[in-house]
């Protein structure tokens, strides 16, 4: 997958964090399959940190629903946009194993 097209996807699951009519279980099921196919080797990480924004330490037990929601949301937005940070910085991630890499770059030359 190309750098634009992955960036392009995790924006859009972005802009759907503020989406008032989308359910959370639904964002997290669509953002889940953006994950999937932006990062295949590394996605079981990051599924796994989309998971979690649920979990929430004891002291905001005491704060206002809508409080715990802004700061969910919030979390969320930041792991997306650290995402996009780590696309920037390292590129999209490929399947090929590394035998394929290296033959990638290897050329055969015919013998006389």
């Amino acid at each position: 997958m190309r750098k634009t097209t992955g960036i392009k996807l995790l924006r859009s699951q972005i802009d759907k964090i503020h989406d008032r009519d989308l359910k959370r279980d639904a964002w997290i099921l669509s953002t889940n399959s953006v994950i999937l196919k932006v990062f295949p080797i590394s996605s079981a990480s990051k599924i796994s940190q989309i998971s979690k924004i649920e979990e929430t330490p004891d002291f905001f037990n005491d704060i206002s629903a809508q409080k715990r929601i802004e700061f969910r949301k919030l979390k969320a937005e930041q792991y997306l946009q650290n995402y996009i940070e780590e696309i920037d910085l390292l590129g999209t991630e490929t399947t090929s194993n590394k035998m394929e890499n290296f033959l990638k770059f290897f050329k055969f030359c015919k013998r006389k």
